[in-house]
């Protein structure tokens, strides 16, 4: 979504008037789904920067007080490509929205910031210790991206086996 719908998405929402439906059929009846989303349901709003340019410097700043979630089009693909499911997607939104209080300094867009903090089994800070600064580093995404490939699928893509006639 653009930044440019999002007032007028969560307008709508607020005053149960959302409402969202398929535009083809995924069943054999031919038949089209949809829902209300009422303005009491928690559900988040995230708006994507097109932006796809890894050679060009690009800078966001993040406000408490937004009411939807920001980042860019690599930072959605992250999402998808390593997100154990959607509630995972949402607990991290949760964090950055809600229990954060740190200023987070990630190299490496959102998506650094969420691997680092499924890395660290979703928890920045431990017990009471609290911090005011937070930085990720540089090239989180790509060591996860490796990791993943070189632990977790070990011998990616040999163990696939194929059919032969």
């Amino acid at each position: 979504m653009k930044r440019e719908n999002a007032e007028g998405l969560i307008s709508t929402k607020n005053k149960d008037t959302l409402f969202l439906f398929e535009l083809y059929s995924r069943n054999e009846e031919g038949k089209c789904r949809g829902i209300t989303v009422l303005k009491n349901a928690d559900i988040k709003f995230m708006i994507y920067d097109a932006w796809a340019n890894p050679s060009e410097t690009h800078i966001f700043t993040r406000r408490r007080d937004e009411k939807y979630y920001y980042c860019t089009a690599f930072d959605i693909v992250y999402y998808l490509l390593f997100m154990k499911d959607a509630d995972e997607l949402y607990d991290y939104l949760n964090f950055i929205k809600c229990e954060n209080n740190s200023k987070i300094l990630g190299h490496g867009g959102d998506a650094s910031t969420f691997l680092a903090w499924k890395d660290a089994d979703q928890v920045f800070e431990k017990g009471a210790i609290k911090y005011s600064l937070i930085d990720i580093g540089f090239d989180i995404e790509n060591e996860y991206v490796v990791d993943y490939y070189c632990k977790k699928l070990k011998d990616f893509p040999f163990w696939i086996t194929i059919a032969r006639n």
